[in-house]
């Protein structure tokens, strides 16, 4: 019970010393869900920057797992991960917005796929081992 005490007041310390930045973000965030439902195109346009941002993310924190795991088979998946995250992050963000319609399910599917993939292969290599 203590420790659940404990986490209650680190929250709530943590929510009274940011109150203004919660504020400032619930603002923004009422806005941009108003302008989502008043134009749908843009909410479209806006998610598919935000995926393509995101993939770009992981794909440099894939590379940076492939750094770290090279000499353990299988590995090699981490860094067709990370190239290919970055490939798609980029037919996203440098082709945006012309590319905001299909980009989002297409390459997003493609960069989960190969993700899934690289996930998949290491464990089962180095259980054969």
């Amino acid at each position: 019970m203590r420790y659940k005490g404990e986490a209650l007041n680190t929250v709530v310390t943590y929510a009274r010393s940011e109150r203004g930045w919660s504020i400032a973000l619930g603002i923004l965030l009422i806005i941009a869900g108003l302008l989502a439902i008043a134009v749908p195109f843009f909410a479209g346009v806006a998610a598919s920057v935000y995926f393509g941002c995101l993939v770009a993310i992981e794909g440099v924190f894939e590379l940076v797992v492939f750094s770290l795991l090279r000499r353990l088979p299988g590995s090699a998946w981490f860094l067709v991960d990370g190239m290919v995250s970055l490939l798609v992050a980029s037919l996203i963000l440098f082709h945006w917005p012309s590319s905001s319609l299909w980009a989002v399910g297409t390459l997003v599917g493609v960069s989960m796929l190969f993700s899934g993939i690289a996930r998949i292969t290491l464990p089962v290599r180095l259980q054969v081992i």
